[in-house]
């Protein structure tokens, strides 16, 4: 099997303050894999391609800091060339969802 990626992923925060105002951040990421799986006699390609994006805040008081974001995961791959009547089914998939964090800064 052979498999070839490529990611470009940009990020944006803001330096995390001694004070109590939030602080945002973002980022966002594009990439793409080939695929070649050898099966015996038969060599299947596919091509898949992924994004992401997450956009937030984040809130210090004290030592403690919280957060939240949205953030969205998106992946397609496309169905293989057909190789002796047979093919690797394509899919496209995605999340979308909030996303809570909290920690203590040391």
């Amino acid at each position: 099997m052979r498999w070839l990626a490529l990611a470009l992923l940009l990020l944006s925060a803001s330096v995390v303050a001694q004070d109590a105002r939030p602080h945002f951040h973002g980022s966002f990421g594009v990439g793409g894999t080939s695929i070649e799986v050898d099966g015996g006699f038969r060599d299947y390609e596919s091509a898949t391609g992924f994004g992401m994006v997450e956009a937030g805040t984040r809130l210090r008081i004290g030592r403690a800091q919280v957060g939240i974001a949205f953030i969205g995961r998106y992946q397609s791959m496309d169905r293989s060339e057909l190789e002796g009547n047979s093919f690797i089914f394509g899919y496209d998939s995605e999340f979308e969802g909030v996303l809570f964090t909290a920690g203590f800064c040391f």
